[in-house]
């Protein structure tokens, strides 16, 4: 059973709401609940708790001259290598998603 697609899944969630009990952690929740029933790996990242900055900062532009990805940004991106599953959950706000998530 190891080798079974359910053995080897893994779900990565991205949580944008600022409200640890609104519908979105809730469903971000029943989502994870419901993949590690089904045997696969769910990981919840909740942008607000956190404390994620969605600035771009000058020096952090890929276009700069010995730019280089900072230490937070390096953390999320091996946060997300290896997920099969990148799952956004989040308010539309004004008809767009909030701009926690869009940085």
């Amino acid at each position: 059973m190891a080798d079974s697609p359910a053995a080897r899944g893994r779900h990565t969630i991205i949580l944008a709401h600022p409200d640890p009990g609104s519908f979105n952690a809730a469903v971000a929740d029943a989502y994870a609940d419901a993949v590690r029933e089904y045997g696969q790996e769910a990981t919840i990242r909740d942008l607000y708790a956190m404390g994620f900055d969605p600035l771009l900062k000058n020096e952090e532009r890929p276009d700069r001259r010995g730019s280089s990805l900072s230490r937070d940004v390096r953390a999320e991106l091996d946060a997300l290598t290896g997920s099969d599953v990148i799952a956004l959950v989040y308010p539309i706000w004004f008809g767009m998603p909030p701009a926690m998530l869009k940085g």
